[in-house]
C-alpha cells in the first residue's frame, strides 16, 4: 500500500495537493490502495527558508518507477523510503 506523506505546507495547501496526487493517480491501479498522510510539519533548511516535499513510503513495488514518476510531475521534491514489511489489519 503506497503512503505518500506530505510535509510542511499550509493545511489549506496540503489538502489541495492531496486532491492533486488522487487526480494524478486515476487509472493507476495502485489508486485503490494507496493513501494519502498530511503531516502538519514546519520544514525549513538552515537558511530558513521553507523546503516542503512528499515522502513515499511502501514496499517494494514492481512499477514503483510509475509511481515515482507520477509523483515527480507534481513539481515537489520527493523522497522514497522502502518498507520491508507491511501487515494489512486482520491479517
Amino acid at each position: 500500500m503506497p503512503n505518500i506523506e506530505i510535509h510542511g505546507f499550509e493545511p489549506k495547501e496540503a489538502t489541495i495537493l492531496r486532491r492533486k496526487i488522487f487526480r494524478a493517480f486515476i487509472g493507476n491501479r495502485h489508486i485503490k490502495d494507496m493513501v494519502v498522510t498530511i503531516y502538519l510539519t514546519d520544514v525549513r533548511d538552515a537558511r530558513g527558508l521553507k523546503q516542503p516535499f512528499l515522502r513515499l513510503c511502501t514496499t517494494s513495488l514492481p512499477d514503483i518507477d510509475e509511481v515515482i514518476e507520477i509523483l515527480k510531475s507534481l513539481k515537489i521534491d520527493l523522497e522514497y523510503v522502502s518498507i520491508t514489511s507491511f501487515f494489512p489489519k486482520g491479517a
